[in-house]
């Protein structure tokens, strides 16, 4: 592929296109320039959304990350807490089962 006044060209279209037109005139010129300008600026279009869009993806990842830990500690803490509350049931069961069996007697 080669770059003409004209736009992006494949070799055999360039061929044929030679025998057609040998001169390339001022007109062509400034629309060469126009095209590269709005080539340049698609470019840098394109470049500032896939930065916005890496680090969208990045802020995405961070959260992921953070929402994570805070579910692990979650569970841990609930588990912990059930835990202590069956101990604290079955402590409260062995203080009535020891006073109604003191009260039997």
């Amino acid at each position: 592929m080669k770059r003409t006044p004209q736009g992006w060209l494949f070799n055999d279209e360039e061929d044929s296109r030679k025998g057609k037109e040998s001169s390339v005139n001022q007109d062509s010129d400034k629309e060469f320039s126009l095209n590269l300008e709005f080539e340049i600026r698609v470019n840098d279009r394109f470049k500032r959304t896939s930065k916005r869009i890496n680090d969208f993806n990045k802020s995405l990842t961070t959260l992921n990350e953070k929402m994570d830990i805070l579910f692990k500690h979650f569970i841990e803490i609930s588990s912990s807490s059930e835990g202590s509350e069956r101990k604290n049931v079955d402590d409260i069961s062995e203080e009535t089962t020891d006073e109604e069996s003191s009260e039997l007697e």
